[in-house]
């Protein structure tokens, strides 16, 4: 699948499960959760149908990434914060926030800053974002799912699972269907070179 082509897909499966699904290579899957209330569009579809689909993108250098992802709104860019008007309303009150910064020379930042809890953080609005990654050197930014979706884990060596480094809003972490995860492929180097975590305002 290409971000700008079309392909023709032949539906060879229609299952309805709560649990992980295998994609084998070659496959993909479509799918939908019930309180989509979209139920109606599958049932359109039968075993043996021949589907057109038809992807499209403005920008011609994302068909040399190898991974992408979507995002919400862009905050910074050029070095300068965008036009807040055009932002999202309806999330630009204080709450949880998770979003990418990419610095000058290259130098990516994931933040991520808990909230909704009068004890610990109120979270940031989206003005508050942009200038928070703003000061760190930013010249591009983009805002993702923030309020419950913003967690933030670390699986180190030799431990069987993840430990949660923030307070999830929810309580725990939430079953999401993206997250951008970084895998060490030499363990034996650490985790990372760096690791910052901001707690109560403080870089640790």
């Amino acid at each position: 699948m290409k971000a700008s082509g079309t392909m023709t897909l032949e539906v060879v499966e229609k299952i309805e499960t709560t649990g992980a699904v295998n994609i084998e290579p070659g496959y993909m899957y479509l799918t939908a959760d019930d309180l989509s209330y979209i139920k109606w569009r599958y049932d359109q579809f039968y075993i043996g149908d021949k589907i057109k689909l038809e992807t499209s993108c403005s920008l011609d250098s994302i068909n040399t990434c190898k991974w992408a992802t979507g995002g919400g709104d862009i905050l910074i860019r050029d070095g300068q914060i965008t036009d807040s008007s055009k932002w999202n309303k309806s999330i630009a009150g204080k709450n949880p926030r998770t979003a990418l910064g990419i610095r000058e020379d290259g130098t990516v930042i994931y933040y991520t800053v808990d909230g909704r809890s009068s004890s610990y953080s109120n979270g940031l609005t989206l003005a508050q974002l942009a200038e928070e990654l703003l000061a760190l050197g930013c010249v591009s930014a983009v805002n993702f799912d923030g309020g419950g979706s913003t967690v933030m884990s670390l699986k180190l060596p030799g431990n069987s699972s993840a430990a949660t480094l923030n307070s999830p809003s929810d309580g725990s972490q939430r079953k999401c269907a993206t997250y951008i995860l970084f895998v060490n492929g030499n363990a034996s180097d650490g985790v990372a070179k760096k690791l910052y975590i901001k707690q109560d305002g403080r870089l640790v």
